[in-house]
């Protein structure tokens, strides 16, 4: 089920029926082309004759052809992959898609960590990373004192406590999101979810040092894209003071960072239909 999820991702994420083809030997073997041909083709031909429809029209007439090429349902992983409303959506699909291992950046109480793991009981190991400490130069309300930070993280353990009883490898890295980076090898996770500090440097670092992370495939996710006007500076919080105390003066903070590494990284961003929204990046087979 897992190799034929990443499969159907990643024949959606190619421009072309080469494209796709090349998804399909890279990933399952030379053997499984021929078998496969028919029905990528025939979705390449319906991807340009109903390519004025609305997404969802699209899905509803690809189902009868995901059969030639896709027996786990590409349908159902398409709407859950691309569709969600909000962020306490993702335990579920990440539990469709047969993922086992994720990170949370940015945990504070768990209650975030609780959410997911509650809708992922194919869950085998969840890393929380956070310092717990109250940091310089960073204007936002989860910048609690260090008396606070460290009841946090206590909550945080108790709430992970039953996850851990259920065989859930639940591991703590409390310390910054770049020396936690470090500890983990390429392609470990199928799932990370970025909400460590907001400002425009520290979110581009830690796409940028958690990405190779990722599994080709995997869901590339974080909190609250939005700019500095468009949340945080009503709520007083001045997300525009960088870790280094430099000024984003474009005032972008969160999706600009956002914006730029999927520009870079030429790959789309999806967002969820909620206020203080979650982004959610696909990462192609081929990079």
């Amino acid at each position: 089920m897992q190799k034929d999820a990443r499969i159907c991702i990643a024949l959606f994420q190619q421009p072309g029926i080469y494209g796709r083809m090349h998804v399909v030997m890279q990933v399952t073997g030379r053997k499984k082309v021929c078998k496969l041909f028919a029905g990528i083709l025939i979705l390449t031909m319906v991807c340009w004759s109903l390519e004025s429809y609305v997404h969802s029209s699209i899905l509803d007439r690809l189902s009868q052809y995901e059969n030639a090429y896709n027996p786990g349902g590409c349908r159902d992983l398409l709407l859950s992959k691309l569709i969600f409303k909000h962020r306490n959506d993702l335990g579920a699909i990440l539990q469709k898609l047969g993922f086992t291992v994720g990170a949370e950046l940015g945990v504070q109480q768990g209650f975030f960590a609780e959410t997911t793991l509650k809708q992922w009981p194919g869950a085998k190991t969840y890393l929380l990373v956070d310092v717990w400490s109250e940091q310089d130069k960073y204007s936002d309300a989860a910048n609690v004192n260090n008396a606070k930070q460290n009841n946090y993280y206590e909550q945080t353990k108790h709430r992970m406590s039953p996850f851990i009883a259920n065989g859930v490898d639940v591991q703590i890295c409390r310390n910054f999101t770049s020396i936690c980076a470090k500890q983990y090898p390429a392609h470990y996770f199928d799932y990370i979810y970025v909400d460590a500090r907001h400002d425009f440097k520290s979110v581009y670092m830690d796409l940028v040092d958690w990405w190779p992370k990722l599994k080709p495939a995997g869901i590339f996710a974080g909190h609250d894209y939005v700019s500095q006007n468009e949340g945080p500076a009503q709520s007083g919080q001045d997300w525009t003071i960088n870790f280094d105390g430099t000024i984003d003066t474009t005032g972008t903070v969160v999706k600009g960072a956002v914006n730029k590494f999927a520009a870079e990284q030429n790959v789309t961003v999806h967002v969820s239909q909620e206020a203080w929204p979650t982004w959610a990046i696909i990462k192609p087979v081929i990079h």
